[in-house]
Parts: structure tokens; C-alpha cells; sequence
């Protein structure tokens, strides 16, 4: 038996759990299959309602929140399709595979290193695109045709080079600053003109990424002149122009985070490693070439079978097979507002059916007489609420995810931080409020509220936001006198005392200015998360000073009872709305709370305290 580990099924859940998606699910076949095995047979068995109900309309809502309410009819579905527009797929048996990363990201690095046996098994099966998550400094500037690859030896010529004062550490950003920028441009360069080189040169230089990146392209084969000439191009109008064309590609598919994998034009959810991916192939391809080999099996969750349970023997090896028992019957209760655009319930279901194929599902509406007695007598805070029958302890599958339930009454009910982001029913709804939490020594974190800062101030004028830091009480104060010592924090105590300035700043000052003093104390973290340089002491200042804030009144606040009761009211708020997780979290409006981020989320929140969403 090959279980998934716990973590890794605690992780499944808090990353799908019904967080605001960014881009319309589009599920096909398969998903609603899934979904529909032995209850829907007409549906299941119908090819013309397979692959269309999830790409339109109330379909997309459907995924989101499978009630029946949800449901585009497939005369509704198919009217957008003519003889011009009809989707085709593809029948030659190739995959296009498309990877977003940047190239210092450590999660890009290692769903690259996970990809490069996949792509050397499948060489003649996979189109293999890279693509990079970069901005051009002063808007996206026009491209030119990249030209002829070069051969070995080759330079730029004389007139690109005489514009190399526009190099791309001029004219291009990233989220690890300027050597990401240069390592993302050769590499774009060498997936261009030596393809053959691009896996042997991504394998050695991820390796070690700070390192001289003509160590390991000497390594993966390239002679002298065509380390030159990649450096020369990369240096030239025309290396501005061949990245200007792979950074587009992100923008126009909206894509902000690394690693991002699209298979054939659609987004893959799953893992990006290579056992989870070849398995999506071979689950999609005839039992040929690489496929031929190919576990049965890798993990328990690869056993599917209407109304059994199934385990994995021997996983991932040739004598790999699925072993079925009679799955366990019981009803899991869903408790939601059918009339909530934002209150997404899908991707637990799917989960929950993929992992116990008995389950059937009992939907509950809050405003409705039941909602609210079922509210009441099983004591629930939050909405949307999943409850278990008891009988689900009985299936062997429940074992691996027991921790992420908590008791309520006869049931079970999945604890909160799963569902990750839902509307809290104890709360007293503050219309225009903005609580984030997270942590500015997270480069990411400062990345996410500068965009934030224009809809805030220009579309948002009168909402109030607060920053809450990453932080949770400890055991004992270790220092009397000290009272940041009652606290902990991931990053430590200098976490810690800056996030009690920055409390003091938007407790003394007006919004604008408190919002610009973090967003200058993020500049200082990211430049010396670029540079791996300590902090130097009272660094703040400079940001206190370039805002006309008082570095002696901070001081004062921070080190004061005042800092203590502002520090210990956003603890406080931290463990009984956020959880402390460990990821970034909203709080709208005083009820809606939200983990993660992406643009989808802003746009939600804007509508939120605008209001416009029910």
C-alpha cells in the first residue's frame, strides 16, 4: 500500500481548497467524469455533453459549486460554437508542454530539475516551451524578429552592440532582481538558437544558480565563441526583443506565479513533478513508447474504480497494481449560500469523490430554515462548512487525512484552514475594512502590495487597511522588560520589532503615508534578499525620514505598553482569523476571510468593498 503522505494531502487540500480561482476552470471531459461515474450514466455517456458544460457560463459555476442550480444546458453550451470557432484537439499524439517559471525562483528550479527526465524520455512526443515571468522596466517595449540562430562563433552586429547601453538590466524587472533577469535572457537566448544544449545547460545551472552561469554552459558543451556570442546577444536590442516576445506570452495567459505548467493550452493543476505529470500522459495516450513501461500504479489515489476503494501494491514498479474493495456509503453535508458568487465548494468536492467514490452529498443553503437550524446545533462559524458522516472513520482511506477534521456533534467536520477561504459568521460585517497578513521579509509578500497600492488609493480611497505581521505568542517572556519576547515569529526577532513599527506608523499616521513607509521597508528587505546582506542597524530610519515620520515617536510606541497592545491585538486577530498560516491572508470587510493570492483575488476584493458582491 502506497498511501500519499499526510503533508502532501494537507498541502492538496489548502492549496484547492475553494480559494477564488484566477482563470474559469475548464475541466472537460475527464473532471465531470469523475464526478458523474455510476450517478449520471445519460451525462457520462453522451459524447456530445462531455467538454462543454465546464467551459461556458453557469458551467464554470458548476465546477466551482456542483449544486444543480448550476447547470448551462448543452443546447446553451454549443451555441457558441460555429463552424469557425468549433474546438479541435489534437490527434498526433504530441504534447505541448509550457513551463513558467524565473529562473532564481527555488520552487521554478525544482519543477524544472522534476520535468528534465520527463522531457528526455519524451523527446519525440513533447514540444517544450519556456517562458518567463518578467516585466519590461518602462512598459513593454516593441520587439523586433530575433533572427537567424547563430552559429558558433557568431557576434551581434556592430549596430545592435552600439545600442547595448540598453542591456536587459536596463530595461527588464523581476521578483529576484537583476541577476534573474540576465539568467531568464540566456536562457531564453539558448532555448532559441541552441535548442539541442537547453536541457543539458538547465540541468548543470541549476546546480548552483548563483554561480557563473559559463561554468555550466562549458559543461553542457558550449564552445567559447558561443559563451560570447549568447552573452553578446543577450547584451543587444535584439535580446530585448526575443525576451520581449517570451515575457508577453505570461501576460497574455495572466500568469504571475513559478512554476506554472500549461499541457496543450490548458493549465495543469496537479504537481509539477515528473511521476504526477507522465502519469497525465499516459493516463490521456495509447500504451506506447514511453508509456509502454509505465506503472499501473504510484500512489493509492491512481485506484479508481466506481463504488471501490482502491490501494496501491508494489507502487511504481513494473508488478505495480491496483488492489479494490467495496468503498464505505456515507453523506458529507455541504453548508453554503447558494446565492455567495465567492463561496467555492469544487475542488473539495472533487476531492472527496476521487477519495472515497461512495460519497454522496447533502446541500445545505444558510438562508433556508435548515440552514440555519444545522448552523446552530452543530455550533459552525464559518461557511462554507463541510460535515462527515461518523461512518467515515470505517474506510481505510481516512486514516491518511484524519488530522485535517475537526468533531462537531455526531460528525466531522473539515477544519477551516482546509476549506482556506470562507465567510466567518460571528463577525460583525465592517463595509470598506482591509486586514492583510503576511511578511515583509517575504520579497513576494512586498511584491503583491505594491500592486495593490494604486487600487487601494485611487479606486478604494476610503478603505481602511491594516497590516498584520506573521507572529504567535510564546510559552514565556525570556527578558523581563522586553516584551517582544512574549512573541515568536518565522523570521525571528527582528521580524518582530519592525512589524511593531509599522503597526505604530498605521496607528499614528494617515493611511498614504503608513502604506509607503511598508512599502519602503519591503524595498530594503528585497534589496537585501538580492545582495544576502544582513540588516544594518536602524535601517528604518531612512524610510521614517524620506516620510516626515518621527523616528524618536515610533520609537517611543513601539518599545512602549502602546506597541505591546497594538502587537498583541493583531496576534490576537492572527489566531483566530488567519491561524497563523504560514501564506498570505485577507480579511474583508470585517467577515470574508481568504488565504493566498493571486489578480483574481484583488479583483474579488475590490467588489467585496465596493460592495457589488452579495
Amino acid at each position: 500500500m502506497a498511501p500519499a503522505p499526510l503533508a502532501a494531502l494537507v498541502l492538496f487540500f489548502w492549496c484547492m481548497g475553494n480559494a477564488v480561482q484566477e482563470k474559469p476552470v475548464q475541466a472537460g471531459s475527464g473532471q465531470c467524469q469523475r464526478c458523474h461515474e455510476d450517478i449520471y450514466a445519460e451525462w457520462s455517456n453522451n459524447p456530445a455533453h462531455q467538454s462543454c458544460e465546464t467551459c461556458h457560463g453557469n458551467g464554470v459555476r458548476h465546477v466551482l459549486a456542483p449544486t444543480p442550480a448550476n447547470i448551462t444546458r448543452i443546447s446553451d453550451a454549443l451555441f457558441s460554437h460555429g463552424p469557425k470557432n468549433a474546438p479541435v484537439r489534437k490527434k498526433n499524439g504530441i504534447v505541448t508542454l509550457d513551463l513558467f517559471i524565473m529562473s532564481y525562483c527555488p520552487y521554478g528550479i525544482a519543477a524544472v530539475n522534476e520535468l528534465l527526465p520527463l522531457l528526455r524520455a519524451w523527446k519525440k512526443n513533447i514540444v517544450f516551451n519556456l517562458y518567463f515571468i518578467a516585466h519590461a522596466r518602462d512598459g513593454e517595449q516593441e520587439a523586433e524578429e530575433p533572427g537567424q540562430p547563430l552559429p558558433e562563433g557568431a557576434s551581434v552586429d556592430s549596430k545592435c552592440q552600439a545600442s547595448g547601453n540598453m542591456e536587459g538590466t536596463d530595461r527588464f524587472v523581476s521578483l529576484h532582481g537583476l541577476n534573474e533577469v540576465l539568467e531568464d535572457m540566456r536562457q531564453t537566448v539558448i532555448a532559441a538558437f541552441y535548442p539541442d544544449k537547453l536541457l543539458d545547460y538547465l540541468r548543470k545551472r541549476n546546480q548552483d544558480i548563483d554561480s557563473d552561469w559559463r561554468k555550466a554552459a562549458r559543461t553542457a558543451g558550449f564552445s567559447a565563441p558561443a559563451i560570447s556570442a549568447i552573452a553578446a546577444y543577450v547584451d543587444s536590442r535584439k535580446g530585448d526583443s526575443l525576451f520581449t516576445l517570451n515575457i508577453r506570452e505570461a501576460k497574455k495567459r495572466k500568469v504571475n506565479g513559478s512554476p506554472t505548467l500549461f499541457i496543450n493550452g490548458v493549465e495543469y493543476e496537479g504537481a509539477i513533478t515528473a511521476y504526477p505529470v507522465e502519469r497525465f500522459f499516459c493516463d490521456n495516450a495509447p500504451r506506447t513508447g514511453p508509456c509502454v513501461a509505465f506503472p499501473e500504479c504510484g500512489y493509492d489515489t491512481d485506484c479508481r474504480q466506481a463504488g471501490k476503494s482502491g490501494v496501491c501494491r508494489d507502487p511504481m514498479t513494473k508488478k505495480a497494481r491496483c488492489v479494490f474493495t467495496k468503498a464505505r456509503s456515507f453523506t458529507v453535508t455541504v453548508v453554503n449560500d447558494e446565492s455567495c458568487p465567492t463561496c467555492h465548494t469544487g475542488n473539495i468536492i472533487m476531492e472527496i469523490r476521487r477519495r472515497f467514490p461512495e460519497a454522496r452529498f447533502d446541500f445545505i443553503d444558510i438562508n433556508a430554515t435548515r440552514g440555519k437550524e444545522t448552523i446552530a446545533h452543530y455550533g459552525l462559524a464559518a461557511y462554507p462548512a463541510f460535515l462527515f458522516d461518523s461512518a467515515v472513520t470505517a474506510d481505510p482511506r481516512f486514516a491518511e487525512i484524519s488530522a485535517t477534521f475537526t468533531p462537531a456533534g455526531n460528525k466531522l467536520r473539515i477544519n477551516q484552514s482546509v476549506v482556506k477561504s470562507y465567510h466567518l459568521l460571528s463577525r460583525i460585517r465592517m463595509p470598506g475594512r482591509l486586514e492583510i497578513m503576511g511578511s515583509f521579509q517575504d520579497p513576494p509578500f512586498v511584491e503583491m502590495l505594491r500592486s495593490f497600492e494604486t487600487v487601494i488609493f485611487d479606486s478604494l480611497p476610503a478603505t481602511l487597511v491594516v497590516l498584520h505581521p506573521y507572529a504567535y505568542r510564546a510559552q514565556k517572556k525570556t527578558r523581563e522588560g522586553e516584551w517582544t519576547n512574549a512573541f515568536q515569529s518565522l523570521n525571528g526577532p527582528g521580524e518582530i520589532r519592525e512589524s511593531s513599527r509599522q503597526l505604530c506608523v498605521f496607528a499614528l499616521y494617515p493611511k498614504r503615508k503608513a502604506y509607503d513607509y511598508a512599502l519602503c521597508r519591503g524595498f530594503d528587505v528585497q534589496q537585501r534578499f538580492e545582495t544576502r546582506t544582513p540588516e544594518p542597524a536602524d535601517e528604518w530610519h531612512a524610510c521614517a525620514h524620506q516620510l516626515d515620520i518621527d523616528t524618536v515617536r515610533i520609537r517611543a510606541c513601539s518599545h512602549s505598553k502602546e506597541g505591546e497592545t497594538l502587537f498583541s491585538a493583531a496576534v490576537a486577530l492572527s489566531d483566530s482569523v488567519f491561524n497563523t498560516e504560514p501564506t498570505v491572508s485577507f480579511l474583508v470587510n470585517n467577515t470574508f476571510k481568504i488565504a493566498g493570492y493571486n489578480p483574481a483575488i484583488l479583483k474579488v476584493i475590490i467588489s467585496e468593498l465596493k460592495g457589488l458582491l452579495p
